[in-house]
């Protein structure tokens, strides 16, 4: 079955506290993570943009694993994001979300990029991260430090329809009282770029 999968972030202001509330609704410690994303795009992406490479949907990075330890991996994504109203959202194109291309030695996977026409933009590196399991709502939370942004969760629910997915998004977003506006649907490359300049 064709899930629908649908995130969302937001800013942390205290991650002890945000901890604490996870485990108030007896969220389960799933994984402790750590890695860095090496992002890249087809060459000359910033002098001559690409029209079939859309870097607000689509992104090609390196995954470098800190923790727990596992071999470098190339990722791809594609997302779109979903408007519904006062609701949006990011729902990948693909049911797993991102697609593993290729796992291998770090150079060797460097040199594949290379090879189909991609070179480095930027990286995003994730520190200290936890992901837990609310079972009885049926969805995934994140805990990052994302170096030059801060703390971030993200929310994850699943369902057979969008609307379904939807309702179960608003749900844990009142379970955390946060308000719309607070949300960041974009994906968290796209708002990266966009801070740090790479993106305009």
């Amino acid at each position: 079955m064709n899930l629908y999968e649908c995130e969302v972030r937001f800013f942390v202001d205290n991650p002890q506290t945000f901890t604490d509330k996870l485990k108030q609704l007896g969220a389960k410690l799933k994984l402790h993570y750590e890695f860095y994303d090496h992002y890249f795009a087809p060459f000359d992406f910033n002098t001559v943009p690409k029209l079939w490479w859309h870097p607000r949907n689509c992104s090609m990075r390196l995954r470098e694993w800190q923790s727990p330890a596992s071999r470098p991996e190339i990722c791809f994504t594609h997302v779109v994001c979903v408007d519904k109203g006062d609701t949006h959202f990011k729902r990948s194109l693909y049911q797993q979300g991102k697609i593993v291309l290729f796992q291998g030695e770090y150079a060797e996977c460097e040199r594949l990029l290379s090879d189909i026409g991609f070179e480095r933009w930027f990286i995003v590196m994730k520190r200290d991260c936890t992901l837990w399991e609310l079972q009885q709502y049926d969805m995934s939370v994140a805990c990052e430090y994302i170096h030059g942004l801060g703390w971030m969760a993200e929310l994850e629910a699943e369902g057979e329809d969008i609307v379904q997915a939807e309702k179960k998004l608003k749900n844990s977003l009142n379970l955390f009282e946060v308000s719309k506006d607070k949300l960041i649907w974009k994906p968290l490359s796209v708002v990266f770029a966009e801070q740090h300049g790479f993106l305009q």
